[in-house]
């Protein structure tokens, strides 16, 4: 792919889908729960490396998975990007 035709938007960022994918797999949230995340949602002094807190859309129960460390990486990183 021609670099110069690359569309330069905040979501086209290949880490943020990197980062997408690596919470998907191991928090086993939803589409569309992972997506509607926010940054007060991770609970970073939960555990030993920080939780996600969300409301399941589709079961309306909530949910507080653990992060493993590469998930946590991956968020520390996507953060630090602003």
């Amino acid at each position: 792919r021609n670099p110069a035709s690359r569309r330069l938007t905040p979501l086209y960022h290949p880490f943020l889908w990197r980062t997408a994918l690596t919470l998907a797999l191991n928090t086993g949230a939803r589409t569309w729960d992972l997506f509607a995340l926010r940054w007060d949602d991770v609970r970073w002094d939960d555990f030993r490396y920080g939780s996600v807190y969300f409301q399941a859309d589709k079961t309306e129960k909530l949910q507080r998975p653990p992060l493993n460390r590469t998930a946590h990486a991956h968020l520390k990183h996507l953060r630090s990007l602003g």
